[in-house]
């Protein structure tokens, strides 16, 4: 097998792994969804999991972790002058990001809200205000 038939193949186990687990968010609580129910929903085996994941929690936390660096990217790049005059464009991209897993990010964020987010966000908006401080 071609390294891009591999990697295509592993881009498609995972996306089919993530749309068993959302649909099963559907039906039960986040913390009785298991592995056997995330393969057998999937179609798949479960080395094919073990493969991507090492449980459940693993598929979350990088779930949450993809949401973490988008979220920090948009404010990385984001003009703190521009920002802090007119947060309404990086909101709206924030806003975008949040709404293309809408669905995902609601279940997770009623049962495992992630520090280590909040903490990222909040050390991003100190160093901000930081070099904004230092240039006035």
């Amino acid at each position: 097998m071609t390294e891009k038939k591999t990697y295509r193949s592993a881009l498609r186990s995972r996306r089919f792994i993530r749309q068993a687990f959302m649909d099963l968010l559907k039906e039960k609580q986040i913390d009785k969804i298991t592995v056997t129910d995330i393969v057998n929903r999937a179609d798949l085996n479960r080395s094919t999991f073990y493969a991507h994941y090492a449980d459940v929690r693993g598929l979350i936390e990088e779930i949450q972790q993809e949401f973490v660096e988008q979220s920090v990217s948009l404010l990385k790049d984001a003009d703190i002058l521009v920002w802090l005059h007119n947060p309404v464009p990086f909101l709206k991209k924030w806003i975008e990001i949040s709404n293309q897993n809408r669905e995902l990010y609601s279940f997770l964020g009623k049962r495992f809200v992630s520090s280590s987010y909040i903490e990222q966000f909040k050390l991003l908006l100190v160093e901000k205000n930081h070099a904004y401080s230092s240039n006035t």
